[in-house]
Parts: structure tokens; sequence; C-alpha cells
């Protein structure tokens, strides 16, 4: 990795992917609550998350980013909706999550 940090594509515990198999423009298109009906539509909207036909990214599945109020406004960690592992979003490693009462009911999910 060089020194950089990298984006896994898999969960570090259960190892299930976190990508889509779909590029972005055909989940965008085959979405039904989307208001996108032809593939321009779909490929201009894709573009806005970073999508290019050079660089195709995916969005991801099987997990789901955890933000804590007053702490940082954005995604502090992630869990793997399959397993329930726990990740920093900067780290990687398993966090300490502080014990707020919303935030437990929601990864007992």
């Amino acid at each position: 990795m060089n020194g950089l940090l990298q984006t896994p594509t898999e969960c570090p515990s259960c190892h299930i992917t976190w990508l889509s198999g779909k590029s972005m423009p055909t989940d965008l298109l085959m979405n039904p609550h989307n208001n996108i009906s032809t593939c321009h539509e779909a490929m201009e909207a894709a573009s806005h998350y970073g999508w290019t036909q050079e660089n195709d990214k995916r969005f991801g599945v099987h997990y789901m980013g955890i933000e804590i109020q007053g702490q940082y406004d954005g995604i502090l960690y992630w869990r793997c909706n399959c397993c329930g592992h726990k990740a920093a979003r900067w780290s990687w490693y398993d966090p300490d999550i502080p014990n707020y009462m919303w935030l437990n009911n929601e990864l007992r999910k």
C-alpha cells in the first residue's frame, strides 16, 4: 500500500465483498426509486459520484456508515451488515465505540 490508506473492498472479518457487482450507471438505471430512464442520464448521475468510463467506480453494499453527532460531521465508523464487524473510517481497526444508546441500538439490528 506504499504508506497510503486504501479503502478495503471486503469485510476484514467475514470477507464478503463491499462493492456492488454492477457499474454505477447500471445500478442507478435499475433502481426503481431513481427518476432515471436513459443510459445518458445514468452516466451523468454517476459522474457526480466520481464515476467515469476510465474509473468504473462501484457503489458500496453490505456495510453501513456510522456518524456520531457531536464528535465529527461525517462517517466515523463502518459496520459490516453481514457479520457486524466494526472498523474505524481512517485506520480500519476495530474501534472502541462510545456507549451511545441510539448507536448501540443501530449496531444490534
